[in-house]
């Protein structure tokens, strides 16, 4: 397929980047495929002949995007791994010393999420296992090798029942974390898998009960300052959802350290990203209103 062809009848223009160089990126840098990705969050003509065909869409553009979604998975994965070292020293240091507690804690989790463990940690998936803890079946590891070994998903699923069973009984706090930690999940896996991210921006929030918005964040950013009109256009977008909920579990980790290189981390990426591709941002309705909307989250709760 000639990638520079089907981007033409598509009325993408090569006014910024030459289609030489155009070229070149999509055989060293980004798919044509992944940058394709991009472009729907572009106008397009929907009615007449040009039907379907891009407005004033340059190829720069989606380029530039690629770039910044790049650098995006970058910082969010970043701090997944900080938040994941955070809860499994947390959960270290909670149950150090309280040998009999965790021996009951960790079995009865263990009976409780059996299926699920079963399916995830069969013996064929474990090699960590195998190779660390030879002479061990699952079910047989103690706290801190049953943490070495884990997955995300997991740490998910322990630190919330740990949380339910010695921490709180809150039915709030409990929604709030679990939907944190899935729009977290996400982002994670999608950072680590290098899958596009702005790309979905145009999606609309999912529906389902068990991936929505905890009303306490939403309430906590109400309460902070953020109008809820400005809330309501924001927070249907999943993406936008998630990030908000990533950022308020990061909030919650009570660690200083860990808001301080956050918040440094997040205020450089919006700084870079306006400085370099302001344009891009103030060209396009979706884009500027999410930039300003998670900038505002941003520092409001990391800050």
């Amino acid at each position: 397929m000639n990638y520079i062809s089907e981007m033409k009848k598509k009325q993408i223009n090569f006014n910024r980047i030459d289609e030489q160089t155009a070229e070149d990126i999509m055989k060293n840098e980004y798919s044509f495929y992944q940058l394709m990705e991009y472009s729907q969050l572009f106008d397009q003509y929907v009615s007449t002949e040009k039907k379907g065909q891009f407005i004033r869409l340059d190829f720069a553009q989606i380029y530039y995007l690629a770039i910044i979604d790049e650098q995006l998975r970058h910082v969010i994965l970043r701090q997944c791994l900080e938040l994941e070292k955070y809860f499994k020293l947390q959960i270290t240091n909670y149950f150090n010393g309280r040998n009999e507690l965790i021996s009951v804690i960790l079995q009865d989790y263990m009976i409780q999420d059996k299926e699920y463990l079963s399916e995830t940690y069969k013996e064929s998936k474990n090699d960590i296992i195998r190779e660390k803890y030879t002479a061990l079946k699952f079910d047989e590891l103690n706290l801190v090798q049953f943490l070495d070994v884990i997955q995300f998903g997991t740490l998910e699923r322990f630190w919330i029942f740990c949380y339910d069973r010695c921490i709180t009984s809150s039915r709030e706090e409990l929604i709030t974390l679990r939907e944190c930690f899935i729009s977290t999940r996400y982002l994670r896996n999608a950072a680590a898998h290098n899958n596009t991210i702005l790309s979905n921006l145009p999606k609309k929030a999912k529906a389902e009960q068990n991936y929505t918005s905890s009303q306490h964040v939403l309430n906590y950013l109400k309460q902070s300052g953020i109008g809820q009109k400005t809330l309501a256009t924001n927070m249907s977008k999943q993406i936008v959802k998630d990030f908000c909920n990533f950022l308020y579990l990061c909030k919650e980790t009570e660690s200083s350290t860990i808001l301080q290189k956050n918040d440094e981390d997040w205020s450089q990426f919006f700084s870079d990203t306006y400085n370099n591709y302001a344009d891009i941002l103030k060209s396009n309705e979706l884009l500027s209103s999410v930039y300003r909307f998670t900038r505002k989250v941003q520092s409001l709760l990391l800050h």
